[in-house]
């Protein structure tokens, strides 16, 4: 690879240089394809994720958007051209994949779309392969010059310094997330040691007297203690299996909107004793999102009780989807009052609750359900009218039928408003 980079690659270079470090990991691998498409000015470029434990790779991030299938799984074997750049860890470039034996599995998307040569730069950070950047030269581009390489591989060199940076950080924070684990199971044997202690102590009473008939009341109230706490350890359990089970166990197409209206129907008579109106704004062309239905309940459920609980009396609580730059969305706000900056900064931890009678798991299960799906859970204040909004948000699950991108069927409820 000779000759010099142009002005408009040195120029793309040192924007690259001046931005990439303020985005997260997908930002960069976004931003990567950006430069790549208006530098070398090619309609087709796309960055894989690579899975080398499991031989797997996954379309993460290409332009056009409509055109590659975005998280679309293959494995090494569907698409060997990328098998070979994970093994080199170096740059492969095919001049004629209309007949090059690594390309067989996509003639058809060679032909389609008139590729007539195309470039695989890996992305190896800690010596290990973490993306491949495909890039396309199609129709009336023939190939890519030495120059235009050369500007691909520096391209990836710099995102993979940022790259090296981040995962860093996620490793910290992997460490953060062990060390909190560490701290609920403490919790969670300081929570389960009364209820545990009541039941030995009273167990040890009943065979004290178990052979006085005289003591047969004394032997029901020890029996109802002795009940009371094993359901208080049985509630606990649960709550521990909640929060640390594996997710997505029993996937299927569900319906968001028919779940938030069945939840909010199970609080009728709370939110009836409390005069609280129920208000909706379901978008009826939601799609069914790919998940377990009761997992989906596990994170709509504790944030429209607490709504219900932090509304004193004649309160509304509204709730809102849509969808948004792939994303399904969920909006439940209710004019309870704000929540404090600092109960914010806790309010996802286990057993952090603010309740005397509270477990405090069930937001940390909310959120630890909403990010097994990729999505997550954030919460907004107004302060001016005294609303908090729970935001939630789950990534569309994409799926392969038939070597064909497809969404699930669209839900059609009833819309609805509902007045206290």
């Amino acid at each position: 690879m000779e000759g010099k980079l142009s002005y408009e690659m040195l120029e793309a270079l040192v924007e690259t240089q001046e931005k990439i470090d303020k985005l997260d990991i997908i930002g960069i691998l976004e931003f990567l394809v950006k430069q790549i498409t208006k530098t070398l000015k090619v309609k087709r470029c796309a960055i894989f994720r690579v899975f080398t434990e499991i031989e797997t790779l996954r379309l993460v991030i290409g332009e056009p958007k409509d055109g590659h299938g975005l998280g679309m799984k293959f494995s090494f074997n569907d698409l060997k051209a990328l098998q070979e750049t994970v093994e080199s860890k170096s740059f492969i470039l095919i001049e004629d994949p209309a007949h090059d034996p690594r390309t067989e599995n996509s003639r058809d998307k060679i032909r389609d779309e008139e590729i007539n040569t195309i470039l695989l730069v890996p992305l190896v950070v800690a010596g290990e392969v973490y993306g491949i950047i495909s890039v396309d030269a199609t129709k009336s581009k023939k190939g890519f010059s030495g120059e235009e390489i050369q500007f691909c591989l520096i391209l990836a060199n710099l995102a993979i310094l940022l790259l090296e940076r981040d995962l860093s950080e996620k490793e910290k924070m992997e460490k953060k997330t062990l060390l909190m684990l560490g701290e609920t199971a403490a919790e969670a044997v300081h929570r389960l040691r009364n209820p545990v202690i009541t039941i030995t102590n009273f167990a040890r009473r009943l065979m004290k007297i178990a052979g006085d008939i005289s003591s047969a009341d004394k032997c029901k109230e020890y029996a109802k203690m002795i009940f009371e706490s094993a359901l208080d350890l049985e509630k606990i359990g649960n709550s521990l299996l909640s929060f640390s089970r594996p997710k997505k166990a029993k996937i299927e197409g569900v319906s968001v909107n028919e779940t938030i209206l069945k939840v909010c129907h199970s609080l009728d008579d709370l939110r009836e004793k409390k005069n609280i109106k129920f208000g909706f704004s379901l978008d009826p062309q939601l799609p069914l999102l790919m998940a377990d239905s009761k997992d989906i309940e596990e994170v709509v459920f504790p944030i429209l009780w607490n709504a219900v609980e932090a509304i004193k009396n004649g309160g509304e609580i509204r709730t809102k989807t849509k969808l948004e730059n792939g994303y399904l969305k969920i909006f439940i706000s209710n004019n309870g009052g704000c929540v404090d900056e600092e109960i914010l900064k806790e309010i996802f931890n286990p057993f952090f609750t603010t309740k005397p009678d509270g477990l405090g798991l069930g937001l940390a299960i909310a959120n630890s359900t909403a990010n097994a799906y990729g999505g997550d859970i954030r919460v907004e204040n107004t302060e001016p009218l005294g609303v908090t909004t729970f935001a939630i948000r789950f990534p569309l699950d994409h799926r392969q039928e038939g070597g064909k991108l497809c969404f699930a069927e669209h839900s059609n409820p009833v819309l609805m408003e509902k007045a206290g």
